[in-house]
C-alpha cells in the first residue's frame, strides 16, 4: 500500500522507483502536485500478521522489532539519537484487509474512507454507552483517511553503519514502510505537570465534557518537565475511553504455557529472527502479546493461530477468558502470512487501476 507495488526495492526493502498511480503516496495538494512523500526504511517485527499484534505501543514491553533505513540515508543522521530511551515511529498500515476496497473505491468513485466506525471490544460501544458508531477521527484505528501509524518505542540499540535500530515494546508487524522516525521529548510530548486527565462521560449530544462525571473521574498524571512550565498548571484532558471500554481500558488475560509447549519452543528456536539465541525471552515476549490480545472470543474448543516470530503458536480461550497455549512449532518457510497475502492483492489491484486507466485514456485519445 505504498510502494510494495515497484519492481524494483532498496537494500532496506524500500521501493526505488515512483508509485503507480493509486498508490498510498499519491494523495495531492489542492494544487494537484503530489505530495513528497516516500518511505525511509521497514520494519522486521516479531509480529508476523495483523492478528495478534498489540492494538496499542506499549502493551508489550519485550516485543521486539528492527528498522531498517535505507541506504540513501546517512549514517550521520544517527549523530545524537541514541542519546534518547525512546521515540516515535511513523509507519504505514500496508497490511490493511481494507485496502483493495479502499483503493478500488478511491479509483472509481474519487477520495472517499469510512467516516465512522465502531470502536473494538468494549461495554456499550460508542457514545453514551450504546452500540451507536463514532468517526474514524475519534477513534485509533488503522483504517484512516489516510493509513499512517505513530508509535512510541524504546530504543534499544543503534547501528549507524548498519541503518538499523533495535526497538521495544512496538506495535508494528513485519514489513511495514518507516516514513520517519522522531526522538521521544517528555517535555513536549507527556502531560503536563498538575494536568488533570479526565475520563470524559458523553452524556450530551456533543460529547462535551460533563462537569460532574469528569471531577468524578479525574486522575492526576506526573510528568517530569521544567519548572518554568507552571503557567499551565491548569490545564485538563478529556478522553471518553472510560465509557467505550469500561474502568479496565487494557485488561490483560491470563496465559498458560505447560512444560511441553515450552519444550517444544526450546526445540523450533532456530526459528526465532528477533529472540534468535534467546527462546526464554521469546517465550517471555510470547506470554505478553497473548496476555494483551483480547480480541479473540472465549471459545474452550476453537483453535486460534498466531505467528510470532517465526513459530506458529495454537491456543484457545476458555469461558474465563484464560488463554491455554496447545502447540508451538517453527513456521513453514513457504507459507505466506497475511502480509504478504494483502501485498500480493494489493499489487493485484493496483495493476487493474494502472490499465483501467490506460483504457480510458486511450479512448479519450
Amino acid at each position: 500500500r505504498t510502494r510494495h507495488e515497484s519492481s524494483r526495492t532498496s537494500s532496506c526493502g524500500a521501493p526505488t522507483q515512483e508509485p503507480t498511480a493509486g498508490a498510498w503516496t499519491q494523495f495531492r495538494y489542492t494544487t494537484g502536485l503530489p505530495i513528497p512523500l516516500h518511505a525511509i526504511g521497514v520494519v522486521r517485527s516479531c509480529y508476523e500478521d495483523c492478528q495478534g499484534t498489540p492494538r496499542q505501543p506499549g502493551l508489550v514491553p519485550l516485543a521486539r522489532a528492527t528498522i531498517a533505513l535505507c541506504a540513501g540515508i546517512s549514517p550521520a543522521a544517527f549523530d545524537g539519537f541514541v542519546l534518547h530511551s525512546h521515540a516515535w515511529v511513523i509507519f504505514l498500515f500496508h497490511a490493511n484487509t481494507n485496502g483493495a476496497k479502499t483503493l478500488a473505491a478511491r479509483t472509481s468513485r474519487g477520495e472517499t474512507f469510512p467516516a465512522k466506525i465502531r470502536p473494538p471490544r468494549g461495554q456499550g460501544r460508542g457514545q453514551g454507552g450504546s452500540s451507536a458508531k463514532v468517526g474514524v477521527l475519534a477513534t485509533r484505528t488503522p483504517h484512516r483517511p489516510n493509513p499512517v501509524g505513530l508509535s512510541l518505542v524504546r530504543i534499544e540499540s543503534v547501528d549507524a553503519k548498519k541503518r538499523t535500530v533495535l526497538i521495544s515494546g512496538a506495535d508494528v508487524i513485519d514489513g511495514s514502510p518507516v516514513l520517519d522516525i522522531k526522538p521521544y521529548l517528555p517535555p513536549y510530548d507527556a502531560p503536563l505537570p498538575g494536568v488533570e486527565v479526565h475520563m470524559l462521560c458523553t452524556c450530551n449530544a456533543h460529547a462535551m465534557p460533563c462537569a460532574a462525571h469528569a471531577h468524578a473521574h479525574a486522575m492526576p498524571v506526573h510528568a517530569h518537565m521544567h519548572a518554568h512550565m507552571h503557567m499551565h498548571m491548569h490545564m485538563q484532558v478529556f478522553t471518553p475511553l472510560e465509557q467505550w471500554y469500561g474502568a479496565d481500558v487494557s485488561p490483560m488475560r491470563e496465559v498458560v504455557v505447560g512444560g511441553a509447549q515450552q519444550e517444544q519452543l526450546h526445540a523450533a528456536q532456530g526459528a526465532l529472527r528477533m529472540y534468535a539465541g534467546q527462546p526464554q525471552l521469546a517465550l517471555d515476549a510470547l506470554r505478553q502479546t497473548l496476555a494483551a490480545d483480547v480480541s479473540r472470543a472465549a471459545h474452550p474448543t476453537r483453535t486460534y493461530k498466531l505467528r510470532f516470530d517465526g513459530l506458529v503458536v495454537e491456543y484457545t480461550v476458555g469461558d474465563g477468558g484464560a488463554t491455554m497455549v496447545r502447540r508451538i512449532e517453527a513456521a513453514l518457510a513457504d507459507r505466506p502470512t497475511r502480509a504478504v497475502e494483502a501485498a500480493t492483492q494489493q499489487r493485484a489491484v493496483e495493476a487493474g487501476a494502472t490499465r483501467a486507466a490506460a483504457d480510458r485514456a486511450s479512448e479519450l485519445a
